[in-house]
């Protein structure tokens, strides 16, 4: 972005309001009431395709962020153990691997929740999970699609309309061939080989990068860090396509809608005439409230993602006057079917793998559930000696049936998850149907256990789906049925699982097919 177009970002921003270090008595906070027509909480692929397609459409909304913004990586380089990773703890944790690391607490980029039998992964910061997903774009196959979602969900229009304008906004694309057959692809063209040796395809996975910026990298003009396998906590670069540089800013320049970062939603009410009242404390850096504002609202959209979606409607459920929402919020929550495992392989596969996948295998007549297995980058650019220089390191995402459930605690202010430790075992099954099919063509190799226990992994998810699910909690189109004007458009709509696929982009295709329909119907 240019000069002129970061300093109008950070004024919309509210990131002047992050550098507060001393917490003040509650009582003398200063309060600030707010009016708007639409008020969406979360900048995530929910979030920001709604803010957009509002500013449009001439709807004048504000964007609620409780992270703050990265967009100037020269001053926010994201680190892998550091306070930036993690969203106002004490420890930084590792995906996939059992470690926490000592940490000063700020509002980092990644939050994790630990709940009985299950480890839960979102992202906090402008951009939602943007910042720190793979960048991986993956449409499902239309029958599973259909297997999982209602029939009131129509896959041919969603793919012709909705995805199609995903794609359009984003500019994901496949990884150019010099980059794919770079050493640090050397593990996904050996898995390749494998999957062919076993008589199956392949299918290779587009992402949202600027490949011109990961040839810097490949040509030593800048540091290396995507062909490192270095990009769980974000990118210093810049290269990826994340929604702070996409919709958000896209819908910013309307000038219809503006951003609050460093702003936390604390509670949700309704009024009398039908407007939405919603507490929130703008926060410094470190965590600490340094105002309180009201925002009123005519129509109130809840974007936060799953599980922070769940919890504001629990919560107000519980504590507020919206008793009536219902049942079925907090039920049908999966982890998108994801298991993982690594097979030890008779062929070096590199020292080092790029970040974003590059292959994958679809097995979806296998006996236990469909699933996609994905060969995936080593965690955190972390190299182990011997084996790793050869295995490959895998993700199943099955089409599992098991969902857990997320009641509201009011005494603790927390979800709880009730998931049973079995959960998984579908897509545990399926992935070691598919991982014997390849390793009994290709000599040597093994399912390994040299950094997972047990061999697959089944204790955590960074694809948290469900719990106010389509057509079950909400109608066809993310309304809550109880209160007008009253929106989900996040993951949290998802059934459970993506269909055998990364979750980003029907999270995408999904808001933009709501919003579409609420903005004809409802404004």
């Amino acid at each position: 972005m240019l000069r002129r177009n970061f300093l109008q970002w950070l004024s919309l921003s509210g990131l002047s309001l992050a550098t507060g270090s001393c917490k003040k008595d509650a009582s003398h906070i200063p309060v600030e009431r707010i009016a708007t027509n639409s008020l969406i909480i979360g900048s995530g692929f929910g979030g920001a395709v709604s803010a957009l397609r509002l500013a449009e459409a001439g709807v004048e909304n504000i964007l609620v962020e409780r992270g703050r913004s990265w967009i100037n990586h020269d001053f926010c380089s994201f680190a892998r153990l550091d306070e930036r990773s993690t969203w106002l703890n004490n420890q930084a944790k590792i995906p996939i691997v059992n470690m926490k690391i000592p940490i000063k607490k700020y509002s980092g980029v990644i939050e994790y929740h630990t709940y009985p039998n299950m480890n839960v992964f979102n992202a906090s910061g402008v951009g939602g999970g943007s910042l720190v997903f793979g960048a991986t774009f993956v449409k499902p196959d239309k029958e599973i699609f259909e297997r999982v979602f209602p029939s009131e969900v129509n896959f041919d229009e969603l793919s012709a309309n909705f995805y199609a304008k995903v794609e359009q906004e984003i500019g994901f694309s496949h990884i150019p061939e010099d980059i794919y057959n770079s050493k640090y692809y050397l593990y996904a063209r050996t898995f390749k080989e494998q999957v062919v040796n076993a008589g199956k395809t392949t299918k290779r996975l587009p992402a949202a990068y600027d490949w011109n910026i990961i040839r810097e990298e490949l040509d030593g003009t800048i540091a290396k860090e995507f062909l490192i396998g270095d990009g769980n906590y974000g990118t210093r670069n810049g290269s990826k396509y994340s929604l702070d540089k996409t919709y958000i800013p896209k819908a910013i320049a309307t000038g219809k809608t503006t951003l609050l970062s460093l702003h936390q939603v604390i509670n949700i009410s309704i009024r009398k005439d039908n407007k939405y009242e919603v507490e929130l404390e703008a926060l410094s850096e470190t965590g600490q409230v340094i105002q309180n504002k009201i925002v009123v609202c005519e129509k109130l959209f809840l974007c936060a993602g799953c599980p922070n979606t769940i919890k504001l409607l629990l919560k107000a459920k519980a504590t507020s006057n919206l008793s009536s929402l219902n049942d079925r919020i907090g039920k049908g929550f999966g982890t998108n079917g994801k298991t993982f495992f690594r097979r030890t392989i008779p062929h070096e596969t590199g020292s080092f793998t790029g970040w974003t996948p590059a292959e994958a295998s679809a097995h979806y007549d296998n006996p236990h559930v469909p699933i996609l297995v994905e060969n995936i980058p080593q965690p955190i650019g972390l190299i182990l000696p011997g084996p790793d220089l050869k295995s490959h390191f895998h993700v199943g995402l099955g089409a599992t049936t098991y969902r857990g459930t997320y009641q509201y605690n009011p005494d603790a202010d927390m979800l709880e998850l009730d998931w049973d430790a079995h959960g998984l075992d579908e897509s545990i099954a399926a992935a070691r149907h598919w991982a014997e099919q390849i390793n009994a063509v290709n000599p040597g190799t093994f399912v390994d256990d040299v950094l997972i226990k047990g061999q697959y992994a089944n204790n955590l998810t960074y694809h948290p789906l469900g719990g106010c699910v389509i057509g079950d909690a909400t109608d066809f189109y993310g309304r809550l049925k109880e209160y007008p004007n009253l929106y989900v458009n996040d993951s949290s709509l998802i059934p459970g699982v993506a269909a055998c696929a990364n979750p980003a982009f029907t999270i995408a295709a999904m808001a933009e097919r709501n919003i579409a329909k609420i903005i004809e119907e409802d404004y």
